[in-house]
Parts: structure tokens; C-alpha cells; sequence
């Protein structure tokens, strides 16, 4: 198994995780209303990426993944942190060539992590696809 498959697939575990704790969401969560014929919040979420509408409420939708996603980066040791700060966009961005190399260990590598699970959510929520009838109003 080489290095990014690795890491990859911890990235792919985590979203899972993170989705199922969406699809978790009470449905009193719900934010569309009865004619939508929308299931969960999670199935909002859906419809939202797979019609290209954006409710009003679209923010609340942006904030409870993002609220998901630092819940879990943030219970995350720091080795794991920084595993999957490696596979992330800033570490291209910040990484130098200057010595010594370390990992800078701060909030901003975990709203890094935490940003790129954010977009690992909404992918696959864009995806999964819903049935024909959630996306039919």
C-alpha cells in the first residue's frame, strides 16, 4: 500500500463518518419544507448539491458540516492531524524548501484538515445519488 492510498482512505473513512452523523440528524433538523418530500437532513443536503438550488438557508447547511467536520479533526490526535495535513492543499501551499521541516501544529492545520473533509462532505453528498421523486417538487 503505498503512502496517499493510506492517507486517502483515512480521508474516505472520515467522511463516512462524518455523513452517517449528518443522516443521524433528528428530523426535526429539517429545514425545507413538507412539499419537498425530503427525508432527512442529510437528503437536504442532497438536494441542494443535485439541483443546484440554494435555499436561504444554505448557510445553516454549510455550518452544521463544518461543525461536523472540526468535531472530528478536533478529536484527533496530532500525529493524525498532521497524516492527513500531508494530502491536504495547504501543504502545498505552505511547504518550503527551507530546513528545518516541521509540521506547524495550530488551529490553522486543523481547519486545514477540517476544509478538506468539508469538501469530501459535500462531494459526497453531490454523488450519492437521491431517488428520482426527492428531486421532482
Amino acid at each position: 500500500m503505498k503512502f496517499h492510498d493510506i492517507i486517502e482512505s483515512k480521508y474516505k473513512r472520515y467522511t463516512a463518518e462524518i455523513v452517517e452523523t449528518i443522516k443521524a440528524f433528528p428530523l426535526e433538523t429539517r429545514l425545507s419544507p413538507p412539499d419537498y418530500n425530503l427525508d432527512s437532513f442529510w437528503q437536504e443536503m442532497q438536494y441542494q448539491m443535485q439541483s443546484r438550488e440554494r435555499a436561504t438557508e444554505y448557510e445553516i447547511y454549510e455550518d452544521a458540516v463544518r461543525r461536523c467536520c472540526g468535531g472530528l479533526v478536533e478529536s484527533l490526535p496530532h500525529d493524525e492531524q498532521a497524516l492527513l495535513w500531508l494530502w491536504s492543499d495547504n501543504f502545498y501551499e505552505t511547504w518550503d524548501n527551507q530546513m528545518p521541516h516541521e509540521i506547524p501544529y495550530s488551529p490553522r492545520l486543523e481547519e486545514t484538515v477540517a476544509q478538506e473533509l468539508y469538501e469530501r462532505v459535500w462531494q459526497a453528498a453531490e454523488d450519492e445519488i437521491l431517488p428520482d421523486n426527492k428531486l421532482d417538487r
